[in-house]
């Protein structure tokens, strides 16, 4: 570890060892990651991916750590972040959009909004970045984000930035080909539809405010399990199994929207996960459905 830390800093990368990701996940859960990384450029990142493999350290990219579930303790990992090197956002043609992979998708939605730019009002409100959603191919609505991305930008450890066309072999539901490749996204382009601001604004909003009336405020890591359509809903039969409210520790299942597991105050990974058991064990039990995390566990 300390070999990479001096690699990595004699190539002038911003890092820091031990660093608390607590207070930087939405589920407000989580220790110490043995490398916080926080680069500036495609070259840096390519930098530390080649790093890390050399001294066989496993990595991850982070934006907003929203739909992860992140243990306690030391993380044996290195967090690259791209939330401040990564986050510009630009017009892409008459009708695209080109954002980093560290912008929020908030942040995306106003962009597009700002522009008159429609087709993907139905991931207004979905906390996370635009790497994020790319990555598990985020959604909502019966909808997913791969419906509008014309392409992904990446790095990897041979120094080039590879574009990746979108197409059904990239993505498929919650998921997409980047978890399994050694590589970060750095940035994704948007093909949408010529419209208006007001009209644009006025979807946005009316989104939003259904996912506030729906969905608990408590810290979360949004939708925990696969929605499969159009077999099931799981909030719906994990309410069917009389789960709401149902907790461990400071874990529960939210009693606003069942496919929700909410941090109650003070949570730990461990409550987490065993809530999340009881609950696909009781589903399959009485349902006999198996539930699927769409959440990221990080050990």
């Amino acid at each position: 570890m300390k070999s990479l830390r001096r690699q990595l800093s004699e190539a002038g990368i911003e890092l820091f060892a031990d660093f608390s990701v607590k207070e930087l996940s939405y589920f407000k859960i989580g220790g110490k990651a043995a490398l916080f990384v926080i680069p500036r450029s495609e070259k840096e990142v390519s930098a530390v991916i080649k790093a890390c493999k050399k001294h066989g350290m496993p990595f991850m990219a982070v934006g907003c750590m929203s739909n992860m579930v992140i243990k306690d303790g030391r993380i044996n990992r290195v967090f690259i972040s791209l939330r401040n090197g990564f986050s510009h956002i630009e017009r892409k043609g008459a009708s695209g959009i080109f954002a980093g992979a560290g912008a929020t998708i908030e942040e995306l939605m106003e962009f597009a909004a700002k522009n008159g730019l429609s087709g993907m009002e139905f991931m207004s409100g979905i906390p996370g970045s635009v790497g994020g959603a790319a990555y598990m191919n985020a959604g909502a609505f019966g909808k997913s984000f791969s419906e509008v991305i014309g392409a992904v930008y990446t790095a990897g450890a041979s120094g080039s930035v590879k574009k990746v066309k979108s197409c059904k072999k990239v993505f498929s539901y919650r998921k997409s080909i980047f978890m399994k490749k050694e590589c970060v996204i750095t940035g994704v382009e948007m093909k949408l539809k010529k419209s208006t601001p007001a009209k644009v604004k006025k979807e946005v909003s009316r989104i939003i405010e259904l996912r506030k009336a729906k969905h608990p405020q408590e810290p979360s890591a949004g939708s925990y399990f696969k929605n499969k359509f159009p077999e099931y809903v799981a909030g719906r039969v994990i309410e069917e199994c009389g789960l709401k409210g149902r907790q461990i520790g400071g874990a529960a299942v939210s009693v606003k929207h069942a496919n929700f597991i909410v941090n109650k105050g003070n949570a730990r990974f461990s409550d987490v996960v065993k809530l999340a058991d009881l609950v696909k064990k009781t589903v399959f039990k009485k349902k006999g459905i198996n539930l699927e995390e769409e959440v990221r566990y990080i050990r």
